[in-house]
């Protein structure tokens, strides 16, 4: 069995904080209202869940270079910057996937990261 990635622990925290902000936002709707306090400890919640998840820069934006295009078994395949984006789609997929991610958390998640800007890795520790 493949092991878990070091930030595992932290997506499934950021989908239950996810889940518990989507509740308070539910009783927001249906009772008008909700305690501020309650509010924003859930956002702060998913915000702070959010910051422990790091997408690697390589699955952040496309660069052409990263992606081998042409695959081995596709000797005819004449359209390799398609194939380069499927590639760097699929690999965004299974970074996702081995967290639990849907393909809209993914995205979330790198809106987030991309408006938090770059952290450096000796930061974090």
């Amino acid at each position: 069995m493949k092991p878990k990635p070091d930030d595992y622990p932290a997506a499934l925290e950021w989908l239950d904080a996810k889940q518990q902000l989507g509740t308070v936002q539910e009783m927001v709707r249906k009772f008008g209202t909700v305690s501020p306090e309650v509010y924003a400890a859930a956002y702060e919640r998913v915000e702070r869940a959010a910051a422990a998840i790091t997408i690697p820069a390589r699955l952040m934006t496309f660069r052409d270079g990263d992606w081998p295009g042409r695959a081995p078994d596709n000797v005819g395949f004449t359209v390799d910057a398609l194939r380069k984006r499927e590639q760097f789609r699929q690999a965004q997929d299974q970074w996702a996937r081995e967290r639990r991610l849907s393909r809209d958390d993914f995205e979330e998640l790198q809106q987030r990261q991309t408006e938090r800007g770059p952290q450096r890795r000796s930061a974090r520790r």
